[in-house]
Formats: structure tokens, sequence, C-alpha cells
């Protein structure tokens, strides 16, 4: 079983690594990311897993782990 966790980071004088955004059973969506990201769906279905958005120094990464496993992050 599988489960997906959607992280934030942001490349910032304080930041502490990745933040958590939220958690799906089954893959998620552009739609769904969209909402939760306040990014577009064509972004999402441009990088289904994450990446930088655009020229700004944040990035939403969506991870793919085992159910029942510790999330690590990057």
């Amino acid at each position: 079983m599988k489960a997906w966790v959607l992280t934030s980071m942001v490349n910032a004088y304080d930041q502490y690594g990745e933040y958590f955004e939220a958690c799906f059973k089954e893959k998620p969506t552009p739609e769904q990311l969209a909402v939760i990201t306040g990014l577009t769906k064509e972004h999402w279905e441009s990088n289904p897993y994450g990446g930088r958005i655009e020229w700004e120094d944040e990035w939403y990464n969506l991870h793919e782990i085992e159910y029942g496993q510790k999330f690590e992050g990057e």
C-alpha cells in the first residue's frame, strides 16, 4: 500500500527544511493539488511530482511512500 505526501520548501534565510502540506491515500489529481497549493491545474499537469514554482525560491514536492513508513523527506 502506498501513500502520497505533499511538502513545500522555501529557499530563505530562516528555512527549516520541508514543510508538511497534505497526505493522500491515492495519488492526487492536478485539480486537488491546485486547490491545496494555489498553483494552476496546468502547472501540476506539466510537473506531476512538483518542483520549483516559476522563478520563485519555493518548491512543492509530491512523494510516494509505503503506507505505515516514517516519512524522512529529502
